[in-house]
């Protein structure tokens, strides 16, 4: 009985010191965890709306659970749209998307943002990774290509084509 006392204090007091590291290691770590994810919001909204007078950052609107970041010319005009929202339908977890959208509501790009999925199965369509071959130079760019984004066959299927609905409301 005095056997199984001390071992069991010894397991109490080897969780509280191990939780109580990670909770001070969590506490240190949380603002530069949060500015990971800002800078990588940023890098994701330059890369799908290009270059704008405002901080789409700052600029946004949420309606029906997608966010959009808006971004404005000098005139305070909107050039272009980007629409993030998150589906819990991805095959290894949730899968968040930004799509780029025009003013009058065409598709631009696509991009996921943040997946689950399995490398080299999922990831080929969810992935954009710059690969240069002898037909792509010889060819010449794609419309991601130009936007600053790296081609993906299953993803560039949707710049072009029109929204089913308006998104955006109509007090922007």
């Amino acid at each position: 009985m005095k056997e199984v006392l001390k071992l069991a204090l010894a397991l109490g007091l080897t969780c509280l010191l191990s939780g109580s590291i990670l909770v001070y290691a969590n506490a240190k770590t949380a603002d530069a965890r949060a500015a990971a994810t800002l800078r990588e919001k940023q890098n994701a909204l330059a890369q799908v709306l290009g270059e704008a007078a405002n901080q789409p950052i700052n600029d946004t609107m949420t309606c029906d659970g997608v966010t959009f970041y808006l971004a404005r010319d000098a005139e305070g005009k909107i050039v272009r749209l980007a629409g993030e929202a998150a589906s819990s339908q991805g095959f290894g977890g949730d899968l968040k998307v930004m799509v780029s959208l025009a003013p009058e509501g065409t598709l631009l790009n696509v991009l996921v943002t943040e997946h689950k999925e399995t490398p080299g199965l999922g990831t080929n369509a969810t992935d954009r990774k710059l690969t240069r071959s002898l037909w792509s130079l010889c060819a010449g760019g794609t419309g991601a290509e130009a936007a600053g984004l790296p081609p993906n066959r299953y993803l560039d299927r949707f710049a072009g084509q029109a929204s089913l609905r308006m998104s955006p409301p109509q007090r922007f």
